[in-house]
């Protein structure tokens, strides 16, 4: 069982060459069972309407698709508004927050009334990643710490490789936490990979694809290439997501 923990669908704000039926093809081809699917930026900033428009392709594709919620804390209350439809009425299972394409830091308190009604409902929330100034591993640290109960999934294993010590400040927030996953799109060193799973435990790391910015294809390549067992490879392609999304 291969499960992409990180995909994106939907109309964009940016213009993206792949969609649906190339995510289905790659699916299919590569043999990944299921994908965990949210909206990309929609170009009407309607979060709302993007998030409803997914769950209906999620119902369209039940047994590939586990749809995820965008919400943007900026938005104050209408946030979490936002958060409540996405779970109680399209019937999603779990929230995406995306802090570098919407401008605030992952730390801010405009965060917690997003991340209580993710406590509260007891979902996942899946989190881009090692950004400067408002995702990087030590901001994700301090939200963590907030939310123990909480499970995070946090992209490009919390850091981005051409920022500095970024892949330290990861295992930091690696050791120092319990329910932060790290998803391993993009990490072009795979001994962070390695390290993750031999220093805190193969079942903290989750294979994810990024798509449509990254090839599904090279990024499963980054786990088939890494020096792990079978076992520990399949926990990380698809066992570990199932416990976190259920």
């Amino acid at each position: 069982m291969i499960i992409d923990v990180n995909a994106s669908i939907g109309r964009s704000l940016y213009p993206k060459a792949l969609g649906l039926e190339d995510l289905l093809s790659a699916m299919k081809r590569l043999k990944v069972t299921r994908a965990v699917v949210s909206p990309l930026l929609p170009p009407s900033f309607n979060f709302d309407l993007a998030n409803r428009q997914l769950a209906e392709i999620v119902n369209q594709h039940p047994r590939k698709f586990i749809g995820l919620g965008r919400v943007v804390p900026r938005l104050g209350p209408k946030a979490l508004r936002h958060a409540q439809k996405a779970i109680e009425q399209y019937g999603l299972r779990g929230l995406k927050l995306h802090p570098w394409e919407e401008h605030y830091p992952i730390n801010h308190p405009m965060v917690h009334p997003v991340m209580d009604y993710a406590q509260e409902a007891g979902v996942p929330v899946l989190i881009a990643g090692g950004y400067p100034t408002v995702s990087h591993a030590l901001q994700i640290l301090e939200l963590a710490q907030a939310y123990p109960n909480v499970k995070m999934v946090v992209t490009h294993c919390a850091q981005l490789d051409i920022s500095g010590l970024s892949i330290g400040d990861a295992m930091i927030l690696a050791k120092e936490t319990e329910q932060v996953y790290f998803e391993t799109s993009g990490v072009y060193r795979r001994d962070l990979i390695e390290r993750l799973v031999n220093e805190v435990g193969p079942h903290r790391v989750v294979f994810g694809s990024n798509f449509p910015d990254m090839n599904i294809e090279l990024e499963l390549e980054r786990i088939y290439a890494a020096d792990l067992s079978d076992e520990v490879k399949a926990q990380l392609l698809g066992e570990n997501a199932r416990g976190i999304f259920k």
